[in-house]
């Protein structure tokens, strides 16, 4: 397991994260609509420095990030996900039956400034 804390190993691997999802990004474009959400909000996530030192996941059509790359701790750090869906972009905080919806927008910008925003309030 790697983490923020350790010697530039986790800066490299979250660096190779980001790098397959933006490959993603730069293939063919999907005909799904929630797809082509998803990519918009990988590529406006991955213009946030507070969120592109951290490991991106996804869960579905869900972009979250993480201090770690052991995928075990994925989810319990506290961090918001941001759930692309339709065009549409939900930022939900917590896990399972005590997800608690932040902002429901079309506008993939403010999901993402929401996001980065609790990041760095968690990390302060």
């Amino acid at each position: 397991m790697n983490d923020a804390t350790d010697d530039g190993t986790f800066a490299a691997e979250a660096a190779a994260a980001w790098a397959v999802l933006l490959g993603w990004c730069r293939g063919p474009e999907p005909a799904e609509e929630t797809e082509r959400a998803l990519r918009r909000l990988i590529e406006a996530a991955a213009d946030e420095p507070v969120l592109r030192v951290l490991c991106p996941w996804l869960s579905m059509t869900g972009l979250n990030v993480s201090t770690s790359t052991d995928f075990r701790v994925w989810g319990i750090e506290g961090f918001p996900s941001v759930v692309a869906w339709k065009g549409e972009f939900t930022v939900v905080e917590g896990l399972g039956r005590e997800n608690r919806v932040l902002l429901e927008t079309a506008d993939v910008a403010e999901a993402v400034a929401l996001l980065a925003g609790r990041v760095r309030e968690r990390r302060a």
